[in-house]
């Protein structure tokens, strides 16, 4: 066994870094179950805590690969001299490579841990046991296994929080962010706050109806705790989406009216969803970008399209949607480019040429004398600097001139393309400055 590993550690192999590493570690576990029948799968430790906040002593799966070695020890020292030599051989390298994948894999816990509003060290032991326990031979791909382990493990720290928060069983907890969609759903359809009849029938239909079987008794209780205590969702990182426009109010569907203060957060969520149902985004994409911005969300629909891709592949997702959804959010205050929702960049092309012109001629000749390609100069050079999901680079900033600017494209290159989210970026941009008078081209 020792000597398969070496060869294909001196010699290499058409495997990546990371399928060298797992190998090692499983070739580890391989060794632990040949030489001394263990299996780190269902093999347990005794921990004594009583010393940390009044805790006990309890019996846990080992999580970290070092935490094996002296358990193990006894028995590897009763081996023979080369038995013993070729097991601290491959006993070496597995811990090495432990913690290469474990560091490796230090900014997806992060990513996630920060999405889901948790400590990245309460994930640590998740990851780590992850590396133990997965298995190449099933065919899945390690980190597809691993971000399944880490979202399992955060609806499992939301769901023990909430228990111990409301005093409700942890299964319980767990639907908490479910139900608040529910309400959330049914305050936006009825256009205010629910009574108490009110939103004990939504709780307490959701809860009779989720295959996740509670007591009558257990019921009432959590939704009696619910009703004075739903947690809050937070519109912070909505704020470049809602923020009132100081410079236009049209009386139209979507504007920044002045409502009460005890209603705005109210008002402004449904403002989200109005804004999504104009972008016309399907239920996939809603859960998307609602789970993106921390607000309550359809959590199957979402857990369905995570389970068949990356985070980072979620993050790009979403980071699309959120253009679409700050054109959508304004397109009722942009009487010039709102059109724009519903286009592509071939059909949208001479059209959109033309408004750039008509809208360059209707202003005083100090702030027109460079013309067209002065407005759309000010606009890329906006967009490039600009904070928004809306900003571009410098090659999209280059696809976006060689669009509008025929002329100043490479010869035969067909400018009526434009790739789709470089577009969407385009159309974000000038519906949203639109609606503030175009700020960066009085500037």
């Amino acid at each position: 066994m020792g000597s398969e590993l070496f060869a294909n550690d001196a010699f290499g192999d058409r495997r990546s870094n990371l399928e060298r590493h797992l190998h090692r570690i499983e070739v580890f576990e391989v060794a632990l179950q040949n030489s001394f029948g263990l299996d780190l799968r269902v093999l347990r430790r005794r921990v004594d805590d009583r010393q940390i906040d009044g805790g006990a002593v309890s019996v846990k799966p080992f999580q970290y690969l070092p935490e094996v070695l002296p358990f193990i020890q006894p028995r590897v020292d009763q081996l023979e001299r080369k038995q013993r030599s070729a097991f601290e051989a491959i006993k070496e390298l597995a811990v090495d490579s432990f913690w290469q994948v474990y560091t490796d894999f230090q900014p997806l816990v992060h990513a996630i841990a920060t999405d889901a509003g948790v400590d990245a060290d309460q994930l640590g032991p998740v990851l780590a046991r992850s590396i133990l326990l997965f298995e190449s031979s099933r065919g899945t791909k390690f980190v597809t296994y691993v971000e399944k382990c880490l979202r399992e493990a955060v609806k499992n720290l939301r769901g023990q929080r909430f228990a111990d928060l409301y005093g409700i069983p942890v299964s319980a907890g767990r639907l908490v962010h479910q139900i608040s969609w529910q309400v959330q759903q049914a305050e936006i359809e009825l256009g205010c706050g629910l009574s108490t009849e009110e939103f004990d029938r939504v709780v307490i239909g959701f809860l009779n109806e989720h295959s996740v079987r509670f007591s009558r008794m257990t019921i009432e209780k959590i939704a009696a705790v619910l009703r004075n205590g739903l947690p809050k969702q937070s519109i912070e990182s909505c704020q470049k989406w809602l923020e009132p426009s100081t410079d236009v109010c049209f009386q139209v569907p979507g504007n920044d009216c002045q409502v009460d203060e005890q209603d705005e957060h109210r008002y402004q969520i449904s403002q989200i969803h109005e804004a999504m149902r104009r972008a016309k985004f399907s239920q996939i994409e809603q859960a998307i970008v609602l789970e993106r911005l921390g607000l309550a969300y359809q959590a199957t629909v979402f857990e369905q399209v995570a389970r068949r891709c990356t985070s980072a592949t979620l993050r790009k997702r979403a980071s699309r949607l959120l253009v679409r959804l700050m054109a959508a959010r304004y397109q009722p205050q942009s009487p010039r480019f709102g059109w724009l929702m519903d286009e592509t960049a071939t059909s949208a092309k001479a059209e959109l040429v033309e408004t750039i012109a008509e809208l360059v001629s209707s202003v005083p000749s100090e702030q027109s004398e460079f013309g067209m390609r002065g407005f759309v100069d000010d606009l890329l050079n906006w967009m490039s600097v600009s904070e928004s999901v809306y900003r571009i680079s410098i090659s999209e900033r280059g696809a976006l001139c060689e669009y509008l600017f025929p002329d100043s494209g490479r010869a035969g290159k067909a400018t009526n393309h434009l790739e789709s989210n470089t577009f969407s970026k385009l159309r974000a941009a000038l519906i949203e400055q639109e609606r503030l008078d175009f700020p960066f081209w009085s500037m």
